[in-house]
Protein backbone atom coordinates (compact mmCIF):
# COMPACT_ATOMS: atom_id res chain seq x y z
CA UNK A 1 0.00 0.00 0.00
CA UNK A 2 1.40 3.40 -0.96
CA UNK A 3 1.56 6.13 1.62
CA UNK A 4 1.45 9.85 1.05
CA UNK A 5 3.38 12.43 3.02
CA UNK A 6 2.13 15.95 3.10
CA UNK A 7 5.01 18.37 2.73
CA UNK A 8 4.74 21.89 4.08
CA UNK A 9 4.57 24.49 1.33
CA UNK A 10 7.93 25.86 0.27
CA UNK A 11 8.91 29.19 1.80
CA UNK A 12 8.39 31.92 -0.81
CA UNK A 13 11.18 34.35 -1.62
CA UNK A 14 11.49 37.69 -3.37
CA UNK A 15 14.67 37.59 -5.47
CA UNK A 16 16.40 40.19 -7.59
CA UNK A 17 19.40 39.62 -9.85
CA UNK A 18 21.34 42.63 -11.16
CA UNK A 19 23.61 42.03 -14.14
CA UNK A 20 26.14 44.37 -15.66
CA UNK A 21 28.66 43.93 -18.46
CA UNK A 22 31.46 45.12 -16.14
CA UNK A 23 30.69 43.34 -12.86
CA UNK A 24 29.62 39.87 -11.79
CA UNK A 25 25.88 39.34 -11.26
CA UNK A 26 24.49 40.43 -7.90
CA UNK A 27 21.59 38.50 -6.37
CA UNK A 28 19.61 39.52 -3.31
CA UNK A 29 16.94 37.26 -1.84
CA UNK A 30 14.46 38.18 0.87
CA UNK A 31 12.24 35.50 2.42
CA UNK A 32 8.50 36.08 2.54
CA UNK A 33 6.09 34.57 5.03
CA UNK A 34 3.94 31.85 3.53
CA UNK A 35 0.71 33.29 2.14
CA UNK A 36 -2.53 32.31 3.78
CA UNK A 37 -6.04 32.80 2.55
CA UNK A 38 -7.15 34.43 5.78
CA UNK A 39 -4.44 37.09 5.97
CA UNK A 40 -4.20 38.59 2.51
CA UNK A 41 -3.56 42.03 3.99
CA UNK A 42 -0.70 40.68 6.11
CA UNK A 43 0.78 38.86 3.10
CA UNK A 44 0.67 42.04 1.02
CA UNK A 45 2.20 44.05 3.87
CA UNK A 46 5.05 41.53 4.10
CA UNK A 47 5.58 41.71 0.34
CA UNK A 48 5.66 45.50 0.52
CA UNK A 49 8.21 45.41 3.35
CA UNK A 50 10.37 42.89 1.52
CA UNK A 51 10.26 45.00 -1.63
CA UNK A 52 11.53 48.02 0.32
CA UNK A 53 14.34 45.88 1.79
CA UNK A 54 15.25 44.73 -1.71
CA UNK A 55 15.15 48.32 -3.00
CA UNK A 56 17.52 49.45 -0.23
CA UNK A 57 19.95 46.64 -1.12
CA UNK A 58 19.90 47.62 -4.81
CA UNK A 59 20.37 51.31 -3.96
CA UNK A 60 23.41 50.43 -1.82
CA UNK A 61 24.83 48.28 -4.62
CA UNK A 62 24.37 51.01 -7.24
CA UNK A 63 25.77 53.72 -4.95
CA UNK A 64 28.90 51.62 -4.40
CA UNK A 65 29.16 50.96 -8.16
CA UNK A 66 28.91 54.69 -8.94
CA UNK A 67 31.64 55.47 -6.41
CA UNK A 68 33.85 52.72 -7.84
CA UNK A 69 33.33 53.92 -11.42
CA UNK A 70 33.98 57.54 -10.39
CA UNK A 71 37.26 56.60 -8.70
CA UNK A 72 38.32 54.61 -11.77
CA UNK A 73 37.47 57.53 -14.10
CA UNK A 74 39.40 59.98 -11.92
CA UNK A 75 42.47 57.70 -11.89
CA UNK A 76 42.34 57.55 -15.68
CA UNK A 77 42.13 61.35 -15.80
CA UNK A 78 38.60 61.35 -17.13
CA UNK A 79 35.86 63.63 -15.97
CA UNK A 80 32.86 62.27 -14.14
CA UNK A 81 29.61 63.00 -15.97
CA UNK A 82 27.13 64.02 -13.25
CA UNK A 83 24.09 63.41 -15.43
CA UNK A 84 25.25 59.84 -16.07
CA UNK A 85 25.59 59.38 -12.30
CA UNK A 86 22.07 60.68 -11.70
CA UNK A 87 20.65 58.23 -14.25
CA UNK A 88 22.84 55.28 -13.22
CA UNK A 89 20.77 52.11 -13.15
CA UNK A 90 17.70 53.82 -14.62
CA UNK A 91 15.96 52.18 -17.54
CA UNK A 92 15.28 54.13 -20.72
CA UNK A 93 11.94 55.90 -20.81
CA UNK A 94 11.55 55.68 -17.04
CA UNK A 95 8.01 56.95 -16.66
CA UNK A 96 7.37 57.57 -13.01
CA UNK A 97 9.53 56.63 -10.12
CA UNK A 98 9.34 54.14 -7.28
CA UNK A 99 7.14 54.57 -4.22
Amino acid sequence: MASMKLMPPAMPFLTLTYTSPTTPPYTHTTPLPPPTTTTTTASLAALHSSTRTLQAAVNALLTAKIAEDSRAAEKEGGAVNLQDEEEYGEEDGGEGEGP
